[in-house]
Parts: C-alpha cells; structure tokens; sequence
C-alpha cells in the first residue's frame, strides 16, 4: 500500500487562513451588493421623484390660459399631489426662492437652494426633497412667429394683461420656476433592510459552511494520519512476528546448553570444594541468562486475557501488599483512587501491568517520593492514571519507552513497560505517557470497560 505524502508544517494553518480570507471576501461582496442595492433604490426614487415633478408641470400647463393660471386651480392641482404616508410636500417657488404654492407639510420644505447642480436634492434620515427648474408656460405672441400667425397683428399691450389679471384673481407664469417636492424614503428602508437581513443569513451560512469545510478537513487530516500510524503499526507488527519466531527458536535451543552447564557446574563444586566461589560465579550468570530468556518466553507469547468482573479497590490492596518492602526502603507514599468500581480486565494480567508500572516508580524515585493511582470514570468508559514525582522521561527517551529491552538502568531487562503495552493491546486498551508540569512520570491507561456485575 503506498503511502500519502504527508502535509508540511505550515499547511494545515495555511488552509484555516485561506478560508478567513474566503469569509472575509464573501463579507466585503455582500458589503458592495447591499450599497449598489441602497444606490440603485435611491435612484428609483429620484427617478420617482423627478416624474412626478413633471407630471404636476403638465398639469399646470393644461391649465394654462394665454400664461395665466388661477390660484385655486394651481392649488387644487397640488392638494392632489400630497399623500400622507408617500408624498409629504410639494411647492411652486421662483427662481429667488419666493412661494408661488404650496401644498401638504411645510415644515418639510426648505426653501434654500441651490441651482448650480442640474438635480439638487437634500436626502434626510425620512425624506428626500427634491427641486427641479420647470417652464410653466409663455405668452405666444410675444415672438415674432407667433405675431405673424395672429394676422400680423402687433403685440398686445402689458397694460391689458395687467387689466385682465385685475378683472379675475391670476397668476402670470410666464417665466421658468422652480418646483420642489418631499417624498418619503420609505421604500427604500424597507427594501434595504430585507436585503441586509437576506445578506446577514447569507454571510452567517457560508461562515457555518466554511466552518464544515473546515471540520472535515481536519477530519481528513485525522484519518489521514490514523491510516498512515496504521500501516506503520501493521508493519511494525509483521516484523516483531518474525522476529518473536526466531526469537523463540533461538532461546529454546540457547536453554538446554545453559541447563548442561549449570548442571555441570553444580557437579564440579561438589568435587573441587576449592574451586566453588568461581563455580559459583558461573552458576549465577547461568542462572540469570535462564531468568532472561524465561521472561523473554513469556513476553514472545501472545496473551490470550480471560475477562472477568474485577473490583478495583481489592487489585489495588493486592499491588500494596506485594510492593510494600520496596515503598518502605525508600519510605515512598502511595496512594489509590476512592472510587470503588468494577471493570472487565484479565486479573492477572492488569495485576501484572500496574505492578510493572508500580515497580518502575519505586525504582526510580530515590527517596520520600510518593506515587498516586487515579481513577476516572466518563460514562462506560474508565481511565486508570499512575503519576509519580520522581525524575521524570527524557524527552530524548519518551519514543522509546515501550520497546523491548530499552532500559536507563543498568540492571533493569527493559521488557517491563513492554509487558505492559502488550496486555493493553490485549485488552484493547491504550496505554501512554504523559509530560506532566511539575517533576515526575504520567501513565494513562484508556479504553477500560465498565462491568456490569
């Protein structure tokens, strides 16, 4: 099975920046669409507005009468304009600002403007006011086409149009003015706020998607790593198996010449009394070589654990009674979890593993040390931690901890923490290290079922 390359330092956080930037990206779009959305509503409105401007000046032109125009009509037309809730004012000024008409909400109006622009317009929180300059209308004769058409005839005298507009109450608008109209923005706050809302649901939905674009890359990360320790593990698993067979055929075939020569050196102590320290010293490595590969046998057999219902707090009674010469030596204090549960486990075997752990602390504590089993329980599942203050795990070392014959003492075998991991495995369980921040050593073994008995 070949193996995927694996992701450099600076990739994994390079992905969660890049979809930050993405988010943001998103934010900044949904920005600029809601102002092109808020600038395009208020040029409907000005459009709005404008049209209306110009449909009341075609109003009052039809009411036009050779430029004259009466006050009630030109009002009438503009009380016709006003709707409360859209329109709030409209009004006909001169060019220098003085009140032809008026009609609706005057305090809306103001009345200082500026025709320097081709559409000033004052925008409010509310309201927007528009003006626009408009010809009302013009006295036809007044040009010389217009004089040619009436049959030649000269202009009529201002004194009878002054007379005329005498006779009957008008108005002479004969000149461009200037009409102003107040519209409420409404629509506008309206529409803007749905669009916000809809664009406030958008940006929170991308943030949740990126969100689970991110959660299933690291998931991919995770798997991609477990599937990789896993080939590893297999690999490693295939090799140790080889190497158990030859192992094992090697040491049984290297212990019945050690048993000859321990025999043979008992003997020779029995004829040559002068020659038995020696033999005596021969007798011993004989017999220590014996006690390795004994252990050697029994950690190459692959255990086969007999679950039963085991109580904690007598296990752990057991492991005091068992350790206690080595505590007292040393005068170390050990301490057990109160909690009194049950747990599936192999008797002999967990007694066996917290025993190794047990007797690892004690050696390496020098004196007035103390060790602590903890207990924790997370639903069906318990955790079972053995810490110490005694010098602690090089980091140098931490890799190497659980293989066979790696040692930091002299006269240890190194098998121990590897007897360990392998009734773990047996049990399906997972045991580690951990760093803690004060001095000494953390064990944590994980995965432990809850009996139910």
């Amino acid at each position: 099975m070949s193996q995927q390359p694996a992701l450099k330092p600076y990739q994994a956080p390079l992905f969660y920046v890049l979809l930050f930037v993405l988010w943001c990206g998103i934010l900044l779009w949904l920005r600029f669409e809601n102002q092109e959305h808020r600038r395009q509503e208020k040029m409907r409105l000005r459009g709005q507005a404008q049209v209306i401007i110009d449909t009341v000046a075609s109003s009052i032109r039809s009411q036009s009468r050779m430029a004259m125009y009466h006050p009630e009509r030109l009002q009438s037309i503009l009380n016709e304009v006003i709707n409360p809730e859209s329109i709030f004012a409209i009004a006909l000024l001169t060019q220098k600002g003085e009140i032809v008409a008026e009609a609706g909400n005057r305090s809306r109006i103001r009345y200082a403007f500026s025709l320097d622009s081709s559409l000033p317009e004052i925008w409010t929180k509310n309201s927007l006011q528009l003006w626009s300059v408009v010809q009302i209308g013009k006295v036809p004769w007044k040009h010389k086409k217009s004089r040619e058409k009436r049959h030649h005839s000269k202009t009529l005298p201002r004194e009878f149009l002054e007379k005329l507009q005498k006779r009957k109450p008008r108005l002479l608008l004969d000149k461009p003015f200037v009409l102003t109209i107040v519209i409420s923005t409404a629509s506008i706050r309206n529409t803007t706020s749905s669009a916000t809302e809809l664009r406030f649901v958008i940006a929170i939905l991308s943030l949740f998607f990126l969100s689970i674009v991110g959660y299933l890359w690291q998931d991919s990360l995770r798997s991609v790593k477990l599937k990789t320790s896993l080939e590893v593990e297999k690999r490693k698993n295939q090799h140790l198996y080889e190497m158990n067979l030859a192992a094992n055929g090697l040491a049984h075939e290297t212990k019945n010449p050690l048993n000859s020569l321990y025999l043979t050196a008992q003997t020779l102590a029995e004829k040559h009394p002068e020659l038995r320290e020696k033999i005596d010293i021969i007798a011993n490595e004989v017999d220590r070589l014996n006690s390795r590969i004994n252990e050697w046998l029994a950690f190459s057999k692959q255990p086969s654990p007999k679950l039963t219902s085991v109580f904690l707090p007598q296990l752990f009674c057991e492991l005091a009674n068992l350790i206690s010469i080595d505590l007292e030596e040393k005068n170390i204090e050990l301490i057990f979890s109160p909690l009194e549960i049950k747990i599936q486990a192999d008797w002999e075997m967990l007694r066996q593993l917290l025993f190794n752990l047990l007797l690892n602390s004690t050696q390496m504590i020098e004196e007035n040390g103390r060790i602590e089993i903890l207990v924790t329980q997370k639903n069906s599942q318990v955790n079972i931690t053995l810490e110490d203050n005694g010098p602690g795990i090089s980091p140098a070392n931490k890799e190497k901890l659980f293989t066979p014959y790696f040692t930091t003492r002299e006269e240890g075998s190194g098998l121990g923490l590897a007897i360990c991991r392998q009734i773990a495995l047996a049990h399906n369980w997972h045991i580690q290290y951990q760093d803690k921040t004060s001095p000494g050593a953390r064990f944590i073994l994980e995965g432990i079922i809850l009996s139910n008995e």
